[in-house]
């Protein structure tokens, strides 16, 4: 399946769909943070509201000449990275723009968090993780593969009432695969027969979404607590001012 196939799909009316992506802090340089701590955001809107995201992203990337988004490029970008020859008020710009299209689309967001002390069962609160899963008799899997079955899992459960044909769940492929790959989850019953994997070059900008949300997760924590702000940390405060409210952390949902 090419992406143009894939983004036709995304946008056939009356599909629920769902973009995934991970951010995290490694080790433990934040009092606030337990350590190793990562989260799994999704994105979920409507399929025509993606729509009008997906044109909305592809002109502004357009306009900027860049291939497509990646907050972190955007606020430390590498040598090699595109967004190092754009100027601090251009790219500045830049993760405005990102937020202001999630602030503007009736979508909502849906996280999944998980830390290495909570893994290993270590943070004191009797929970293992990683205990559990040998308990289950599961092949043994690293805090990020967990993180990624619970909020897989989660998802699928969440929007249970889409699972017949209208739900879209899309992540990022970890294999490096230039190919869209399906694979086979939860009830069977997802549009595709699977969650789709595409890898970020495929350009399905609802990806991008997904990686400003879990972006924003895990900035904030840094900007909480930064002496000195800078444009960035501005705009992430602002942004999850205005956000805040409509993230739902799915474990604790399905919980209820």
């Amino acid at each position: 399946m090419t992406p143009c196939q894939v983004i036709a799909e995304l946008t056939v009316p009356g599909r629920m769909t769902v973009f995934l992506d991970d951010s995290g802090t490694p080790e433990k340089p934040l009092e606030s943070l337990p350590r190793d701590t990562q989260f799994v955001c999704a994105v979920a809107m409507q399929s025509a509201e993606y729509a009008r995201a997906h044109v909305s992203l592809a002109d502004h990337l357009a306009c900027l000449k860049i291939d497509g988004f990646h907050a972190t490029e955007i606020v430390n970008p590498k040598t090699v990275s595109p967004w190092k020859a754009l100027s601090i008020e251009q790219r500045s710009e830049a993760l405005r723009f990102l937020y202001s299209v999630l602030k503007n689309k009736r979508c909502k967001f849906l996280w999944c968090p998980i830390n290495g002390e909570q893994f290993e069962g270590t943070m004191g609160d009797g929970v293992n993780i990683r205990a559990g899963i040998r308990e289950r008799h599961e092949k043994e899997m690293g805090a990020k593969e967990a993180l990624w079955k619970a909020s897989l899992n989660a998802v699928i459960w969440h929007f249970a009432d889409w699972a017949d044909g209208r739900l879209a769940i899309v992540c990022e492929d970890r294999k490096g695969t230039h190919e869209v790959r399906l694979q086979q989850e939860g009830n069977g019953q997802l549009v595709l027969d699977g969650i789709i994997h595409a890898q970020k070059t495929a350009r399905i900008h609802g990806l991008e979404l997904a990686d400003a949300a879990a972006y924003l997760l895990n900035r904030r924590h840094h900007t909480a607590v930064r002496e000195k702000q800078n444009c960035f940390d501005a705009i992430i405060t602002e942004a999850w001012n205005a956000l805040q409210p409509r993230f739902s952390n799915v474990l604790d949902d399905h919980k209820k």
